[in-house]
Protein backbone atom coordinates (compact mmCIF):
# COMPACT_ATOMS: atom_id res chain seq x y z
CA UNK A 1 0.00 0.00 0.00
CA UNK A 2 2.83 2.24 0.67
CA UNK A 3 4.17 2.53 -2.46
CA UNK A 4 0.77 3.48 -4.21
CA UNK A 5 0.30 5.94 -1.79
CA UNK A 6 3.32 7.58 -2.40
CA UNK A 7 2.93 6.76 -6.58
CA UNK A 8 0.11 9.27 -6.24
CA UNK A 9 1.42 11.80 -4.25
CA UNK A 10 -0.81 11.51 -1.24
CA UNK A 11 -0.22 13.56 1.98
CA UNK A 12 -3.00 11.95 3.88
CA UNK A 13 -5.42 8.57 3.63
CA UNK A 14 -7.78 6.67 5.93
CA UNK A 15 -7.59 4.00 7.13
CA UNK A 16 -10.52 1.73 7.06
CA UNK A 17 -10.44 -2.47 8.08
CA UNK A 18 -11.13 -4.86 11.25
CA UNK A 19 -10.24 -3.95 14.38
CA UNK A 20 -7.02 -5.84 14.41
CA UNK A 21 -5.67 -3.57 11.52
CA UNK A 22 -6.68 -0.23 12.23
CA UNK A 23 -5.37 -0.77 15.86
CA UNK A 24 -2.08 -2.64 15.26
CA UNK A 25 -0.55 0.38 14.02
CA UNK A 26 1.00 -1.08 11.36
CA UNK A 27 0.00 1.55 8.76
CA UNK A 28 0.44 4.22 10.90
CA UNK A 29 3.68 3.00 11.26
CA UNK A 30 4.86 2.66 7.44
CA UNK A 31 3.14 5.84 6.76
CA UNK A 32 4.26 8.22 8.95
CA UNK A 33 7.92 8.61 8.61
CA UNK A 34 6.97 9.66 4.94
CA UNK A 35 5.21 12.33 6.39
CA UNK A 36 1.61 10.94 5.01
CA UNK A 37 -1.26 11.27 7.76
CA UNK A 38 -3.39 8.10 8.32
CA UNK A 39 -6.79 9.09 9.45
CA UNK A 40 -8.64 6.90 11.75
CA UNK A 41 -11.91 5.81 12.71
CA UNK A 42 -12.84 6.76 16.05
CA UNK A 43 -13.99 3.74 18.37
CA UNK A 44 -18.16 4.53 17.65
CA UNK A 45 -16.92 4.20 13.79
CA UNK A 46 -15.04 1.45 14.11
CA UNK A 47 -17.95 -0.06 15.41
CA UNK A 48 -20.10 0.57 12.59
CA UNK A 49 -17.13 -0.84 10.53
CA UNK A 50 -16.93 -3.88 12.17
CA UNK A 51 -20.85 -4.22 11.69
CA UNK A 52 -20.35 -3.57 8.34
CA UNK A 53 -17.71 -6.45 7.70
CA UNK A 54 -19.91 -8.56 9.49
CA UNK A 55 -22.90 -7.75 7.02
CA UNK A 56 -20.93 -8.52 4.60
CA UNK A 57 -19.65 -11.82 5.60
CA UNK A 58 -23.46 -12.77 6.50
CA UNK A 59 -24.49 -11.81 2.86
CA UNK A 60 -26.23 -9.00 3.63
CA UNK A 61 -24.12 -6.73 1.76
CA UNK A 62 -26.78 -3.99 1.33
CA UNK A 63 -26.06 -3.05 5.25
CA UNK A 64 -22.58 -3.44 4.77
CA UNK A 65 -22.29 -0.68 2.31
CA UNK A 66 -24.63 1.57 4.16
CA UNK A 67 -22.42 1.45 7.61
CA UNK A 68 -19.09 1.07 5.48
CA UNK A 69 -19.91 3.55 2.89
CA UNK A 70 -20.63 6.40 6.14
CA UNK A 71 -17.04 5.57 7.59
CA UNK A 72 -15.70 5.76 4.16
CA UNK A 73 -17.12 9.37 3.87
CA UNK A 74 -16.27 10.17 7.56
CA UNK A 75 -12.28 9.87 6.93
CA UNK A 76 -12.93 11.76 3.45
CA UNK A 77 -14.56 14.09 5.46
CA UNK A 78 -11.82 14.35 8.10
CA UNK A 79 -9.56 15.34 5.44
CA UNK A 80 -8.51 12.07 4.08
CA UNK A 81 -7.17 12.50 0.05
CA UNK A 82 -8.00 8.57 -0.08
CA UNK A 83 -8.98 5.74 1.95
CA UNK A 84 -7.36 2.42 2.13
CA UNK A 85 -10.00 -0.20 1.63
CA UNK A 86 -8.05 -2.44 4.13
CA UNK A 87 -9.83 -5.78 4.19
CA UNK A 88 -11.83 -8.01 1.55
CA UNK A 89 -15.42 -7.15 2.77
CA UNK A 90 -14.79 -3.35 2.17
CA UNK A 91 -13.63 -3.76 -1.39
CA UNK A 92 -17.07 -6.31 -2.06
CA UNK A 93 -19.10 -3.36 -0.57
CA UNK A 94 -17.55 -0.16 -1.44
CA UNK A 95 -15.79 -1.87 -4.72
CA UNK A 96 -18.43 0.50 -6.95
CA UNK A 97 -17.73 3.60 -5.39
CA UNK A 98 -13.97 2.79 -5.66
CA UNK A 99 -14.63 2.02 -9.40
CA UNK A 100 -16.55 5.27 -9.89
CA UNK A 101 -14.05 7.55 -7.68
CA UNK A 102 -10.38 5.56 -8.20
CA UNK A 103 -8.87 8.62 -7.06
CA UNK A 104 -10.37 8.46 -3.42
CA UNK A 105 -9.62 4.90 -2.86
CA UNK A 106 -6.84 2.42 -2.18
CA UNK A 107 -7.84 -0.70 -2.76
CA UNK A 108 -5.11 -3.46 -0.39
CA UNK A 109 -6.49 -6.51 -2.05
CA UNK A 110 -5.90 -4.87 -5.91
CA UNK A 111 -2.93 -3.56 -4.62
CA UNK A 112 -1.73 -7.25 -3.59
CA UNK A 113 -2.65 -8.62 -6.70
CA UNK A 114 -0.95 -6.32 -8.34
CA UNK A 115 2.44 -6.96 -6.30
CA UNK A 116 2.00 -10.52 -7.09
CA UNK A 117 1.76 -10.22 -10.80
CA UNK A 118 4.98 -8.01 -10.31
CA UNK A 119 7.13 -10.23 -8.44
CA UNK A 120 5.97 -13.63 -10.50
CA UNK A 121 7.18 -11.65 -13.51
CA UNK A 122 10.31 -10.65 -12.07
CA UNK A 123 13.48 -12.96 -13.56
CA UNK A 124 14.70 -15.07 -11.12
CA UNK A 125 16.95 -13.80 -8.21
CA UNK A 126 19.25 -16.29 -9.76
CA UNK A 127 19.69 -14.49 -13.32
CA UNK A 128 20.27 -11.40 -11.34
CA UNK A 129 23.66 -12.20 -10.34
Amino acid sequence: MVGAIRRRGLRGVGLLGNTARVGGGLDQQELRPLGIECVLPDAVMQQKVMRGIAAVKAGDVALGQRCLLEAYQARREQGAESVILGCTELRLALEAHAKAHPETACDSIAELAQARVQWEQAPPVSELA
